[in-house]
């Protein structure tokens, strides 16, 4: 049986981050990497749409991470928002540069190897890790095998099933950072259409939350970084479903209302200008068209609107609703919400608190951020912790 001082199961961004942590800071360790794919990275290879979004400069720990980055040959530079990238852009850069590293510090790296259990020999820290076709010793173990978010990419919860025989409290699981599938005659006529918005979230019209950025119209709903985010505030109700909450989108958001009259007011003059173009060259004319469709039937002539009906074009242009239907599955989240409880670990050194020389790290832990970095950017962060700790324990 192979024996390791440390075994990482999941080598994605936190497994692989927390094997180069530990060798770089003790290079006679045994570190064991296994990876259930057939490639290290896979998911971290297409995130940020490829971009790989490393981590925002909001993040308290920013610094470190950037450190760290710039420390093994990957350059980054940030957005107007905050957000990180490598500055080639290029996502599988840093998965390569993250498994070229690795293989030059010796990390011994296993692939197509599913853990299918994890049990405790002795109270000194000793663990056998077993998968179906072979089986490995180890005095500490990292679980990092990610969440259940994109299985696709080999993250279907494995990690779950093992913090939970070992006697872990899972919390409630569920798709985070998703799209939303909504109810609007808006939609289907509209899909693929971008545009800038404003966007509230309500439960039974109470105010919930609001984002501002750009909204994708779908087939069935609306996506977007700022419906990513709100989608993290929308719990299903096994009565009623999701129908207990409504989006307003403000598709004028750069404008006061007052702004928006005057400028109508003048337009409307324009000599043979229809109702049908009157938000033309300020909204979206897919959207615009849609939601003029009604009046310019009943008032053809731009020339013939009150001012009153231009009050009711402002209110229809900022403030158009829907009624939350259905979110997005797994397949589509970006992270998972839920999943080991914060009560089951040291927040400070990533350990167990039920398990003496289990360690968790990434998304297998109950967070979820804001879309920008910042779910990375926990990948880093409680790998660093886990790897420093455990550096920490040998070095005594």
């Amino acid at each position: 049986m192979k024996k390791s001082n440390v075994c990482i199961i999941g080598g994605g961004a936190s497994g692989m981050a927390a094997a180069i942590y530990i060798k770089e800071k003790m290079p006679d360790l045994n570190v064991l990497l296994l990876e259930k794919k057939d490639v290290l990275g896979k998911k971290l290879s297409v995130t940020g749409n490829g971009r790989c979004n490393i981590s925002n400069v909001q993040c308290p720990t920013f610094g470190d991470t950037s450190r760290f980055f710039k420390s093994i040959g990957v350059e980054i530079k940030t957005d107007n928002e905050g957000r990180a990238y490598p500055v080639s852009e290029r996502a599988k850069d840093v998965t390569e540069t993250m498994e070229n590293l690795l293989l030059s510090l010796g990390v011994d790296i296993k692939k197509n190897v599913t853990v299918n259990n994890i049990s405790k020999i002795n109270e000194k820290g000793c663990f056998i890790v077993s998968s179906d076709k072979e089986s490995f010793e180890a005095e500490k173990v990292i679980i990092a095998t990610g969440g259940k978010s994109a299985p696709q990419f080999g993250t279907t919860g494995d990690g779950y099933v093992l913090a939970r025989n070992m006697g872990h409290t899972i919390n409630k699981l569920a798709p985070a950072l998703v799209a939303l599938e909504c109810s609007n005659s808006v939609l289907g006529i509209n899909k693929g259409v971008r545009a800038n918005a404003g966007v509230t979230l309500f439960r039974h019209s109470y105010f919930v939350e609001e984002e501002k950025g750009e909204v994708q119209f779908t087939e069935d709903g609306l996506s977007g970084i700022c419906i990513f985010n709100l989608s993290n505030f929308v719990r299903l109700n096994e009565n009623t479903g999701f129908s207990d909450y409504e989006l307003a989108l403000d598709l004028l958001p750069e404008y006061k209302p007052t702004e928006i009259l005057y400028i109508l007011s003048r337009k409307k003059n324009i000599s043979g200008l229809k109702t049908i173009d009157l938000m033309k060259s300020i909204v979206k004319p897919e959207l615009a068209q849609k939601l003029l469709k009604d009046i310019s039937q009943r008032i053809p002539e731009a020339k013939d609107l009150s001012t009153e009906h231009l009050k009711d074009i402002i209110l229809m242009f900022k403030n158009v609703r829907f009624t939350i239907t259905g979110a997005k599955g797994w397949k589509q989240a970006q992270c998972t919400m839920g999943g080991v409880s914060w009560d089951d670990f040291n927040l400070h050194t990533m350990e167990s608190t039920v398990v003496s020389g289990l360690y968790f790290t990434g998304e297998i832990i109950d967070y979820v951020g804001p879309c920008g970095g910042f779910n990375l950017e926990n990948a880093w962060n409680t790998a660093r912790k886990a790897g420093k700790a455990i550096c920490t324990e040998y070095m005594r």
